[in-house]
């Protein structure tokens, strides 16, 4: 098969193939090297024989993920489980201190970095959780989870039962009969970290810290993935068990839930929709908020009290914040009010506002003879064409007191302007007169019509002006 015609998830496992090829290659000539080290140096093999002829599990771990720097220096100094726990590497720094049998104790972390200059610290990350002093397992008790919940890692919901309802737990909502457990990471005789699951899923972890809140637990994140979890954003299709109980506001436990979705339905299904919930869990004393309010009149989502929007030129239908902004603009309209209009209808920019299409005339809109709208006071009428023209494309002409367009217009010899059909052009200076003034044409024997003041050009033989 060629490369380039591999789909993406061929070429996935191609790569990962490749890789795992590259990896067990490295390990056989690794290994080769540590024979011949065995039989070459007599500290060498004190320390196989001591660590039991294997390297700390970490470093194949690293090599299926990148190339060490040097695996002929790495093979060397013999990287193997401490004496203190599978969490520390122990290793022999050179050769001198390979003769006076002195080795070196590090974390697993820092001794990767060192080596594996290629690999992503997320990477390094999580293969020293792997050998991290503790241990990993799962509760799939209700009383088991509510200990966690108590003596664990601290967070929002972490408080005895006797500061609940009825001394009853949030996280009893959690059961076990709806796929409901927790992962926990034990160590020192306490649990120093957990994490809610469902199915394969996990939303967040928590790890015991110096005070405060906790931090997620990378230790615990990284044995869930290796038991086939994924984390993910929200708890949104899961479902709760309703624990009716006295003393707060919605009647029974209501945890405060991680993740992105934190409403519930009337069936105690979590969601991230608001317009199929019923209550909002995001309450840390076991109550919930009752979610009221309208349905939005476009999508039918939830709109809680005071959320809402009204729009339309009588502002009588509701809608929701999104549907606002993706389905309405701010427009001056009936009266010169201000309202939001849905985008099924027409608005009209001018300038930096937009107006109601069906109320121009109440915001003294006008529709040029081109197609804009303007302003009014930016617009003349002009009566011999019936229509609205930019006023800077207009002249006032004062012989009819009228606006015409400036192209149809000619300027008079005393810089007034009118309409081009109200005037004539003398041929001698090419200055334009208007028709209505009597007695200042001469038509003249050549043809030529020219201002009486100048007929004495075309006329030389006579001493007076012909009579007309």
């Amino acid at each position: 098969m060629r490369f380039s015609r591999m789909t993406p998830d061929e070429r996935a496992i191609y790569d990962r193939l490749r890789a795992a090829g590259r990896a067990r290659n490295l390990l056989d000539a690794m290994r080769r090297l540590r024979d011949v080290l065995y039989r070459s140096r007599t500290w060498h093999q004190r320390q196989q024989i001591d660590s039991g002829h294997d390297y700390h599990p970490a470093i194949e771990h690293a090599v299926y993920d990148a190339d060490p720097a040097n695996w002929h220096l790495l093979v060397l100094e013999w990287p193997h489980i401490s004496d203190e726990g599978r969490h520390k590497i122990a290793y022999t720094r050179d050769e001198r201190s390979g003769e006076a049998n002195r080795q070196v104790v590090t974390s697993v972390g820092k001794y990767l970095t060192r080596h594996f200059p290629t690999l992503p610290s997320d990477t390094i990350r999580d293969i020293a959780a792997k050998y991290a002093p503790g241990q990993c397992s799962f509760v799939h008790t209700t009383s088991d989870m509510v200990h966690a919940i108590e003596h664990g890692p601290s967070s929002c919901m972490s408080k005895d039962r006797d500061s609940f309802p009825d001394d009853r737990h949030p996280y009893e909502a959690y059961a076990p009969e709806y796929g409901w457990h927790m992962a926990l990471y034990r160590e020192g005789g306490g649990i120093t970290g957990r994490a809610l699951c469902n199915e394969k899923y996990f939303v967040r972890s928590y790890r015991s810290g110096s005070g405060g809140y906790s931090s997620c637990d990378d230790r615990l994140e990284a044995w869930l993935r290796d038991e086939g979890y994924t984390k993910t954003c929200s708890w949104s299709g899961y479902q709760l068990k309703k624990i009716a109980v006295r003393g707060n506001n919605c009647g029974f436990l209501a945890p405060y839930l991680d993740g992105n979705a934190k409403y519930v339905t009337d069936g105690f299904y979590i969601t991230d929709d608001n317009s199929d919930a019923e209550w909002e869990f995001d309450q840390t004393g076991g109550n919930a908020d009752s979610i009221g309010g309208e349905t939005c009149a476009d999508c039918d989502d939830r709109i809680r009290d005071g959320d809402g929007h009204w729009t339309g030129v009588h502002e009588d239908c509701h809608v929701c914040e999104h549907c606002l902004n993706h389905n309405y603009t701010y427009v001056y309209g009936r009266n010169g009010n201000q309202y939001y209009l849905h985008d099924s209808n027409t608005s009209i920019r001018v300038g930096d506002e937009r107006y109601d299409a069906d109320y121009l005339s109440d915001n003294d809109i006008v529709e040029l003879a081109d197609g804009d709208h303007v302003h009014s006071d930016d617009a003349v009428f002009i009566d011999r064409m019936d229509e609205y023209h930019a006023v800077d494309d207009c002249v006032h002409c004062e012989h009819s007191g009228e606006y015409e367009l400036q192209r149809g217009c000619e300027q008079l010899r005393d810089g007034e302007w009118a309409h081009a059909d109200d005037v004539w052009r003398c041929e001698h200076n090419n200055e334009y007169y208007l028709t209505e003034e009597e007695g200042i044409q001469y038509e003249t024997e050549c043809g030529k019509t020219v201002h009486i003041d100048h007929a004495h050009f075309y006329t030389p033989e006579q001493t007076e002006l012909p009579l007309e």
